[in-house]
């Protein structure tokens, strides 16, 4: 909710430029009435409405603008529908957690669970103060140049498998090296893949874009994949 918050102040701004677009009050009204639906069903009518306001402008600008918060919806709609009911960290097997790094949001009412040691791809759980959960997952490169990377290919024993990824952050580390990492929801075909990973002897990462470079991941990295899995299955309701 606080990237759709963002969106509409953007809208805003693109208000306060003088932008005048019969497209651009609806798509403000839109973005203000968003921020009160309270069920996925509500915001399935905010989205479908978007769409076909976008179709009407021709605005550089507020298609643009309208466009973010399309996908900010979109993208919480997804988290929505992969949420699953969850137990209270406290009603689980207290060894299932051992070792993972708990780190707890009270403004969004979240606790951030992951492992300690992470690899070139990992998982973490979003456990909600509301007794909801979701998988994310990361996927890390780090290197002395940049690759640019889009898509991950996986060996996985030999099997082939590949995901795009979006909102890769890239930056310059303090070593003089780089560092490019992806943060997206997991769904059910890549929680599949990570279990895969897990139990897997092999397993081989090539990060493709614009350059490709190709990384192994550690038996270590694998087992703390399983852990965090153990974990979230557990916590299901």
């Amino acid at each position: 909710m606080k990237k759709i918050l963002i969106i509409a102040v953007l809208l805003f701004s693109v208000v306060a430029y003088g932008q005048k677009d019969s497209a651009l009050d609806k798509i403000v009204e839109i973005s203000e009435k968003v921020q009160t639906a309270k069920t996925p069903e509500e915001r399935a009518v905010f989205i479908e409405e978007l769409k076909s306001v976008l179709e009407t402008t021709d605005s550089k600008v507020v298609k643009g603008a309208g466009t973010k918060l399309l996908k900010a919806l979109e993208e919480l709609s997804a988290q929505e529908s992969l949420m699953v009911q969850a137990k209270k960290l406290n009603e689980v097997d207290k060894k299932l957690s051992r070792g993972l790094l708990k780190k707890k949001d009270k403004f969004k009412g979240l606790t951030f669970i992951k492992s300690q040691w992470r690899g070139e791809i990992y998982p973490y759980i979003c456990l909600s103060d509301e007794g909801t959960m979701c998988l994310r997952f990361v996927t890390m490169y780090r290197g002395k140049d940049w690759v640019f990377y889009d898509k991950v290919i996986v060996l996985c024993d030999g099997e082939k498998i590949e995901f795009a990824v979006e909102d890769t952050d890239r930056k310059v580390n303090s070593s003089a090296g780089v560092s490019e990492r992806a943060d997206n929801l997991a769904d059910k075909k890549m929680i599949e893949l990570l279990r895969k990973i897990a139990k897997a002897e092999s397993v081989e990462l090539r990060f493709s874009g614009k350059y490709v470079a190709d990384r192994k991941l550690k038996r270590t990295y694998k087992k703390n994949i399983k852990k965090v899995l153990d974990l979230y299955d557990a916590l299901k309701k």
